[in-house]
């Protein structure tokens, strides 16, 4: 009965969720109308801020018809679609993706690229489609006017003047001026005419992101993709079809062939812990838990369902590795509830133990205990204590061991992340700044990242080398935990250091155990919409793996190029791995069926993404987490700073 109550409530917000995307593609439809009537009929757009969904139609007041001169003349020829057929700019780098379909060309943009000790001012062709906007000066030569941010990528535009200041979830904002504005000293704080006001305003509501999943170019591109490749066969290779929990959980020793669903043996020693595959069916174990997890043979589905009674959002201890040496494992969940009178729940002290049960003994005859792993600091537990939630009493378990690694919350690392994205703005620093380094410290950006590297070595070092088994969990465990539990099987599975096992891992700890993507990037959501569930969760992730390549540049077989990807990815609305909060979201949604993966083109053609250095080892990887060792990612964080490219001078100069 709760599987139907929940379904249905489900299929409910599912339909209103569809409502509410019709409405939107109406009002795209209806907004490419009144751009066009615009242009021929001289309507203006009202002076609202400009961020935000397009919830609704935005007001438009008549202008009172003008005599026509050459300026409005001008204006119209240039931004009207029929009126560029003939005057677009031929050396467009960027073409055009399956699927997408251009909105609007305007000529005589100016794009301007801020930089540390002056701005310059790049002319150049916008483009507007249905996945991106992208921009290409006239002179081809200068590499840094041009770019292309996807539109899911936009997180707030606003404007000042004849300006508008366009902000972007990858760190960078873009600024752009019409007619020339910006190259007449202080041309844009004054006053602007009636065409130019109005051409910013119909033009930032082509640029508004969907603010809605379903909305996105993801699913275009895939139909359309689909549809070139009918009769042929499909891709090479298919990023959906890489990961099996079957199979992986095979790879590690959990299941064996015909004993796929259960790997207990009629002699096996009856002391030894055995595993079986729990089905999640309809997701009654958990909504966000995947359809198929690895548990104790003893336990009864009874005991699981009062162990996942326990648990915050009902995410019972399940185990995601296992050491193939000493056999201990690695376990994840979220927090336990306890309740304001402090229960207890025998089949959760009863799993745990299974969980210590399955290290071999050391040399005096002894199991080691159970470590429960607390990513969050002590004083946090405190305040869950209080919602009747907290941390596990050791002396509630049977030889378990709680270490707290003091990792922030996600609002923590939101407020790091925008004042590291202050500090690395090109306008931000010089190269004489002496107090850089003082303030990035003061953005703790690196200290979370060492803070994150080192609580990951810890797990790793229990498993290793003290032979014990592990189980992480944070509040929900959907942040800190796979942060946690997937750095530390990088440390110590060589297999997770290839292309193919690194997207196992990202596609087992973070997709199927329900990492919030949609809440924590916001792609298809508005600005507005719950920011502060915002937080740079998998950045993070992505930033401690690129430390790692650096400090053992041949152990892995992917370079920085296949971190970027995977980075842009979390936030272009192109793929379909990382839409959604859930596996069970994405399974209702038919994200299988109707987007890409991230990893297929990677898997089509992976020779840019591979490292030429790479040699396989089996050598566990302790990462060192200090100031020496640890540094800014620069190829993530300043990409979009011309003074980092090599070849920036011999534009300067070209410029001047």
């Amino acid at each position: 009965m709760a599987d139907a109550v929940e379904d249905e409530a489900y299929c409910s917000q599912r339909q209103s969720t569809m409502d509410k995307l019709l409405r939107t593609k109406k009002h795209l439809f209806s907004d490419r109308i009144n751009f066009m009537e615009a242009l021929e009929q001289g309507k203006a757009m009202s002076k609202k801020p400009i961020s935000g969904p397009r919830k609704q139609e935005p007001p438009v007041k008549t202008i009172k018809e003008e005599p026509k001169n050459v300026k409005a003349t001008a204006a119209k020829n240039e931004l009207s679609s029929s009126g560029l057929r003939d005057s677009l700019n031929m050396n467009d780098p960027f073409g055009l993706l399956p699927g997408e379909t251009v909105l609007e060309h305007v000529q005589r943009v100016t794009n301007l690229v801020v930089m540390s000790q002056s701005d310059r001012a790049v002319q150049g062709v916008l483009k507007i489609t249905t996945y991106r906007v992208t921009f290409v000066p006239y002179d081809s030569s200068w590499k840094f006017g041009s770019f292309e941010v996807p539109l899911a990528t936009i997180d707030v535009i606003t404007r000042d003047g004849l300006m508008l200041l366009i902000a972007c979830k990858d760190l960078r904002t873009i600024r752009l001026a019409m007619h020339d504005a910006y190259t007449k000293k202080k041309g844009y704080d004054q006053l602007p005419s009636t065409p130019d006001f109005r051409w910013l305003n119909l033009l930032t509501l082509r640029m508004k992101p969907p603010n809605i999943i379903g909305a996105l170019f993801a699913f275009d591109y895939c139909a359309e993709k689909k549809n070139r490749l009918s009769g042929k066969g499909g891709p090479k290779e298919d990023g959906w079809l890489l990961y099996s929990p079957v199979a992986e959980y095979q790879r590690l020793g959990f299941l064996r062939g015909a004993d796929a669903y259960t790997s207990r043996k009629q002699n096996a020693d009856p002391s030894m812990i055995t595993w079986r595959l729990l089905k999640n069916s309809k997701f009654r174990f958990s909504p966000t838990y995947p359809q198929l997890m690895v548990v104790p043979s003893l336990m009864t589905e009874e005991q699981l369902v009062q162990s996942a009674r326990f648990r915050s959002r009902a995410r019972l201890p399940v185990v995601v590795w296992r050491h193939p040496v000493n056999k201990c494992i690695l376990a994840r969940s979220s927090q336990p509830n306890y309740g304001m009178a402090g229960n207890r729940s025998e089949p959760d002290r009863i799993l745990l133990r299974a969980y210590r049960d399955s290290s071999k003994k050391n040399s005096n005859g002894v199991t080691p205990p159970l470590h429960i792993i607390d990513a969050r600091k002590p004083i946090a537990t405190k305040g869950n204590r209080l919602k009747g939630k907290g941390v596990e009493n050791s002396q509630h378990y049977d030889n378990a061991n709680v270490e707290f690694m003091g990792i922030a919350n996600i609002h923590k690392m939101r407020e790091s992340l925008d004042a590291l994205k202050a500090l690395v703005s090109p306008n931000a620093v010089d190269d004489g700044d002496k107090h850089y380094h003082k303030r990035l410290e003061n953005t703790r950006w690196l200290k979370h990242i060492m803070r994150i590297l080192s609580s990951a070595r810890r797990v790793a070092e229990v498993l290793h080398e003290d032979g014990a088994s592990v189980l992480v969990h944070c509040s929900d465990g959907w942040n800190r935990t796979p942060q946690l539990v997937a750095l530390a099987q990088l440390i110590l599975d060589p297999y997770y250091r290839t292309i193919r096992g690194f997207a196992v891992l990202v596609e087992k700890e973070w997709c199927s155990f329900g990492h919030k993507f949609a809440d924590r990037i916001g792609v298809g959501k508005d600005a507005t919409d719950q920011p502060n569930e915002r937080s740079p969760v998998m950045l993070q992730f992505l930033d401690c793996v690129w430390q790692m390549t650096r400090q053992f540049p041949t152990a892995f077989e992917f370079n920085e190029k296949f971190l970027l990807h995977v980075s842009d990815a979390l936030i272009s609305g192109l793929y379909g791995t990382f839409l959604y909060n859930s596996e069970r979201e994405r399974i209702f949604e038919k994200v299988w069926e109707r987007t890409e993966s991230v990893w297929t083109p990677v898997l089509e053609n992976p020779g840019p993404y591979r490292n030429p250095t790479f040699r396989a080892t089996n050598h566990v990887l302790y990462p060192r987490a200090n100031l020496k060792r640890v540094v800014l990612w620069d190829a993530m964080f300043f990409r979009w700073d011309p003074e980092r490219h090599p070849d920036y001078m011999e534009n300067m100069d070209r410029s001047m």
